[in-house]
């Protein structure tokens, strides 16, 4: 049985790491999320960070939003690609999916996103574009 508890290192926490995974990443979405991927070298489970800003709703709605996401990450977190970080945004203000559906969105969009690094490497930054 897997375990379903939510720990800390199972957590993006801190900035620099919100920060690689935006920055090098690779991401897929579909009308409700946006999942950002980036394999973590050293292995380990799958580790989840959720960014809701205040444009999506107020306090109770991003809070109600943010709990959905991490259920559905300790249920499903078996599911997930080993080894990666993966960072979850709402797509829309108000767009709250049951906790079937925010299930079935993560598990999807982020093996989804862990194939597209795999197949594309890491993204190149706006620096390393302009210098071609």
């Amino acid at each position: 049985m897997v375990d379903q508890r939510f720990p800390r290192e199972a957590r993006v926490l801190r900035r620099p790491e919100f920060d690689a995974v935006f920055g090098e990443g690779r991401s897929r979405a579909d009308d409700a999320i946006i999942v950002y991927a980036r394999p973590r070298p050293g292995g380990g489970g799958p580790r989840l960070g959720l960014v809701v800003g205040r444009k999506f709703g107020n306090a109770v709605f991003r809070n109600a939003w943010k709990r959905r996401f991490r259920e559905a990450f300790r249920r499903r977190r078996g599911d997930l690609p080993d080894a990666h970080d993966f960072v979850v945004l709402p797509r829309g203000p108000g767009i709250t999916p049951s906790a079937a559906e925010a299930e079935q969105h993560l598990v999807k969009l982020a093996r989804d996103a862990a194939k597209f690094y795999a197949k594309r490497g890491a993204k190149r930054g706006a620096k390393e574009r302009r210098a071609r």
